[in-house]
């Protein structure tokens, strides 16, 4: 769902019915008139036996005054070493603590190569999503030097699949300059062929066949909606669509208040030759590592 430009967001305070076995979570939500919803909750936490869990205090904040539309969200804390906070902002589920079954099948090996074969656990099990994450890490075939540094970062690449199409954004991120103040505040949340076909080598080389599989379904559907010179488009959106007209959202600062805040982006109609050769090689990866069926 798409949040108009000028629409009023109400921002509320709030906290989560949940087990009683867990300290209630703080949290704020956002909520629009046309129903988009929005929470923003944290998780603190200790990684070192000396260090405390830090206090965080989370609320609202009136910007009115700065053009923004509604109330906005703040949170205000002190970290000492070995202490951590993670901040979650994400569209809540319909059902709270909803149980994946498919997860739940798959809960004994997941835990067995986690904890080995004794079951000895370090820690609380994580959440679904997490554990959802971790299972598809396993998939992995790397073997070599600095391994767990190698799945995270293979994490982060794969943290930029929209999996419902399958497409690769380039980043998940908009309004940061390239330097602070700067004007070049573009909006990297679509999928550029060549920065895609470049994540997909690393994903391929690391065994994650399923995430290649299914980009190269996302460019075979491309190819057949080409354009009516027979091109491509250096980007696309996530769904696959080609309309990413930019816009300036005058009323939002960017990263410590550069400007202009950008959405879409205007550079989606250029013409890059080199696409051809990095999606050439890209598709041969995955007709040789991958499933050989998919022939255009």
């Amino acid at each position: 769902m798409k949040l108009k430009r000028y629409e009023r967001v109400v921002v509320r305070g709030g906290r989560d019915t949940i087990p009683p076995s867990h300290d209630p979570q703080q949290k704020v939500v956002f909520t629009s008139r046309s129903g988009f919803t929005l929470d923003l909750r944290y998780i603190a936490e200790s990684t070192a036996e000396a260090a405390s869990t830090p206090v965080v205090q989370l609320g609202t904040l009136d910007l009115t005054s700065k053009g923004h539309k509604g109330l906005a969200a703040y949170a205000s804390l002190q970290l000492s070493e070995g202490q951590a906070v993670t901040f979650i902002l994400r569209t809540p589920p319909e059902t709270p603590h909803a149980v994946d079954h498919k997860l739940q099948e798959g809960k004994s090996e997941l835990e067995r190569k986690l904890f080995g074969p004794l079951g000895v656990k370090a820690r609380t099990l994580d959440d679904p999503l997490t554990k959802k994450l971790l299972h598809n890490l396993l998939s992995s075939t790397y073997t070599g030097s600095w391994k767990e540094a190698v799945h995270r970062s293979a994490l982060a690449l794969k943290l930029l699949i929209f999996e419902p199409t399958g497409a690769v954004v380039a980043s998940p991120t908009f309004s940061l300059p390239e330097f602070i103040g700067g004007a070049r505040n573009w909006d990297y949340r679509a999928s550029w062929i060549r920065d895609s076909s470049f994540t997909l080598y690393a994903l391929i080389r690391l065994g994650f066949t399923q995430e290649a599989n299914a980009y190269m379904e996302f460019i075979f559907e491309r190819l057949r909606n080409k354009n009516p010179d027979g091109s491509l488009q250096i980007m696309y959106t996530i769904h696959g669509g080609k309309d990413l007209e930019e816009t300036k959202l005058t009323h939002l600062d960017g990263h410590k208040g550069s400007q202009p805040v950008r959405i879409g982006n205007g550079a989606a109609d250029h013409i890059q030759l080199d696409i051809y050769g990095k999606l050439m090689d890209c598709i041969y990866l995955g007709q040789k590592m991958c499933r050989r069926s998919l022939i255009y």
